[in-house]
């Protein structure tokens, strides 16, 4: 009868254990889920920022391109008006 009493004493710990744990998996679902909803937004913006950075570096690479030509022709004024003078 003791050995009895104490197995069914230890079920019934194992059952509220065993509840327990179910009820925490139903919380790390939802956290889980959460956490993945996250990851792909991030993942989302990385990569339009990705191509905004794009864009930008083009941009830069376009502007000194044209800030060189402007440039040499702003120096080549001043060389002819050197000259003249």
């Amino acid at each position: 009868m003791i050995k009895f009493n104490e197995a069914v004493s230890i079920k019934k710990t194992y059952e509220v254990i065993l509840t327990g744990l179910k009820e925490e998996k139903i919380s790390y679902d939802r956290q889980l889920e959460g956490l993945e909803k996250a990851i792909k937004s991030q993942d989302k913006d990385y990569n339009e920022l990705l191509l905004l950075s794009h864009d930008a570096n083009h941009a830069r690479e376009l502007a000194e391109q044209d800030f060189s030509i402007y440039e040499k022709q702003v120096d080549s004024l001043r060389e002819n008006r050197m000259k003249e003078i």
